[in-house]
């Protein structure tokens, strides 16, 4: 996953017209980070009594014309700037779980039909070659690569893909087939662990599939690309 830095907008779903100024950053190295602006006094909504190790399940946001759902957030950084009039608090939240394009009320609405990933290493060890190109003719043909379906148990199958990736300008051309894996359960998939513990939630799947491919191209993998489909 790449890192980013935008500007939004941030409020609590609870007081929606309680809404501050603030900056979401991330990086795959230390995470997702959130650092508000409040103008004092705040009397409601996400600037009033925070308190270091303070914790908010879900935090909406709007960025770069987006929604927003920050889920698991801790305050871990908070201070003050004085002037008089301008006094403001300032105040940085650490965020495990950033979702892009809806805004989920609680953590229990975070749920979906399907997940596609694509990890690090998967174009590796699917090592399946997509197009040819004649060099007489400069051209290019796409070769068809059926997707491979895997049921795993009763409730769920994964299936293997290849997602195409076309750009070209006045000086290049790219064209690319990235592949993904897609989870998908019987019924609505759970990001997290749920209060009924079972084995259909992502994380659980997500680990094992990171730990099969680690094995089977010898380097470490993690999630690139995330992308849930909703109801």
């Amino acid at each position: 996953m790449n890192s980013f830095e935008h500007l939004g907008i941030w409020w609590l779903p609870e007081e929606p017209e309680q809404r501050l100024a603030g900056v979401l950053s991330f990086d795959p190295a230390n995470g997702g980070k959130l650092t508000l602006i409040a103008k004092l006094p705040v009397d409601k909504g996400l600037g009033s009594n925070v308190k270091l190790s303070q914790e908010f399940p879900i935090i909406h946001g709007q960025m770069e014309g987006s929604r927003v759902t920050l889920k698991n957030c801790r305050v871990i950084q908070s201070g003050w700037k004085g002037g008089g009039v301008f006094d403001t608090k300032t105040f940085t939240i650490f965020i495990k779980t950033i979702f892009k394009g809806h805004h989920f009320e609680n953590t229990n609405d975070i749920t979906f039909q399907h997940i596609s990933v694509r990890y690090t290493h998967l174009d590796k060890w699917m090592s399946q070659q997509t197009f040819e190109c004649s060099k007489s003719y400069y051209k290019v043909c796409p070769i068809p690569f059926n997707p491979v379906a895997i049921k795993l148990g009763n409730n769920l199958k994964i299936c293997f893909y290849y997602k195409p990736n076309r750009k070209w300008d006045l000086t290049e051309i790219l064209f690319q087939d990235i592949a993904y894996i897609d989870i998908i359960p019987n019924n609505e998939m759970s990001y997290d662990i749920g209060e009924n513990r079972d084995d259909n939630y992502f994380q659980y799947i997500n680990h094992h599939l990171r730990d099969f491919l680690t094995l089977a191209t010898g380097e470490p993998n993690y999630p690139l690309d995330i992308t849930g489909i909703i109801t």
